[in-house]
């Protein structure tokens, strides 16, 4: 059977940064050259998606704080990071994903004056994400694989694979009985993602009171056979 698959990209942004809102403060401070950066406000604002690979724009609040002999310095400013997550999905419901920077850009990059005292927000910054990208990469890589695991979301899906008609004395049961899921395209839209798949199985039609057997999980994999 056929089967279309329809994502709402802003559904999605919805959870993500959701998930992004779970990090720690702690794991979004660094301290560069005795300044402290903190990014806060994370948010997920564009995504795109292929066979193999996520491009990910997300903005960021970044806080900078500096004691001094004078006074105590801060400012703050609006970052954008360009990302890039490969992934692959193997047939059991578990996600695999790479995240990886690539660039950013300033949206707002304020310089903060105290009187003698300057602060500057954007080359601090710029060098806490050159220093610490790889503690950046390796924060939200641990994110996205606390949620690899797809096969939880899934298995909520699988009583429903089975339908049953009561009738006066018995019941007509429709067991799927779904193997695999096969992925045949994806095609990636201004606002959405269209999954074009197909449900392979042998559905059986009985009549019968007897409670039929629990929805096994089905294999996901590509038209090729190969594991998406």
């Amino acid at each position: 059977m056929e089967l279309i698959i329809t994502v709402e990209k802003q559904q999605l942004l919805n959870e993500c940064n959701y998930h992004l809102s779970t990090i720690p403060s702690s794991k979004l401070t660094f301290d560069v050259k005795g300044t402290t950066a903190k990014l806060s406000q994370l948010s997920l604002n564009a995504v795109s998606f292929t066979n193999s690979l996520l491009s990910i724009s997300l903005t960021a609040k970044v806080g900078v704080e500096k004691k001094t002999l004078l006074a105590d310095v801060a400012g703050d400013g609006v970052v954008e990071l360009n990302c890039s997550a490969t992934y692959s999905l193997s047939k059991d419901w578990r996600l695999q994903a790479k995240f990886n920077y690539d660039s950013h850009r300033w949206v707002e990059s304020p310089d903060v004056s105290f009187g003698l005292i300057q602060l500057p927000v954007k080359s601090i910054v710029d060098a806490a994400i050159d220093n610490q990208k790889g503690s950046i990469v390796e924060m939200i890589n641990d994110q996205m694989n606390a949620v690899s695991d797809l096969q939880k979301h899934i298995r909520l899906l699988l009583p429903h694979f089975n339908q049953k008609l009561s009738l006066a004395k018995t019941t007509i049961q429709l067991v799927a009985n779904v193997s695999a899921l096969k992925i045949n395209a994806i095609t990636d839209n201004t606002d959405t993602i269209i999954i074009e798949a197909e449900l392979i199985g042998k559905p059986l039609i009985s009549l019968s009171s007897i409670q039929p057997e629990d929805q096994k999980l089905p294999e996901i994999m590509l038209k090729t056979g190969k594991e998406v």
